[in-house]
């Protein structure tokens, strides 16, 4: 199985210059992937860690769309 995170930015007509509409932009370097054979405390620390990181990059991505 696999995790992937991304963020869609909605643009409206509000601010200037930009067209009304959403992107999709990726937040992860890459999937996390796990099994059923996976499963623990390990894997949820490792998950955690891969979601931090993912919810970092669209906050990221989110300061520098509204400025």
């Amino acid at each position: 199985m696999a995790a992937t995170a991304f963020a869609e930015i909605q643009h409206d007509e509000s601010y200037p210059g930009e067209n009304p509409g959403s992107e999709l932009v990726h937040c992860s370097e890459r999937a996390f992937t796990f099994t059923a054979d996976d499963a623990g405390e390990d894997l949820d620390r490792s998950f955690e860690d891969w979601l931090d990181k993912s919810q970092a990059v669209a906050l990221h991505i989110l300061g520098n769309t509204l400025i």
